[in-house]
């Protein structure tokens, strides 16, 4: 009995290994991509906020509207400064407590393997 428990162990870890094998051997990494250089990085990134603004009626980034953008921005920012007053949620004050060289809220130590 306790052969035949021990022969069908060793047969299924062997077969788990042979399957293990095969699945690692099959996998192909994926092939890095060439790095780009600077001034194709930055094309690209032009490019795409050229999509990203531009109106899709007109084909281009409307820059005649950008004006009255920039003054309903403004607006709104005075309307939000003129609600806020000073000790609510939004605008806290903080008292400095302890020494100076000790970080408050810390949580987590970062190490950087790449920095020497």
């Amino acid at each position: 009995m306790k052969r035949r428990l021990l022969l069908l162990i060793s047969s299924a870890l062997l077969l788990f290994g042979a399957v293990a094998s095969w699945i690692a051997s099959s996998y192909e990494a994926p092939a890095e991509a060439a790095k780009e250089s600077k001034g194709e990085r930055i094309a690209d990134a032009l490019a795409q906020d050229f999509e990203r603004t531009k109106d899709l009626e007109l084909g281009y980034p409307p820059t005649e509207r950008l004006v009255d953008a920039f003054h309903q921005t403004v607006r709104r920012q005075q309307e939000l400064a003129g609600t806020l007053d000073r000790g609510t949620i939004a605008n806290p004050k903080f008292r400095e407590r302890g020494p100076n060289n000790i970080g408050g809220r810390t949580r987590t130590i970062l190490i950087d393997r790449n920095d020497p």
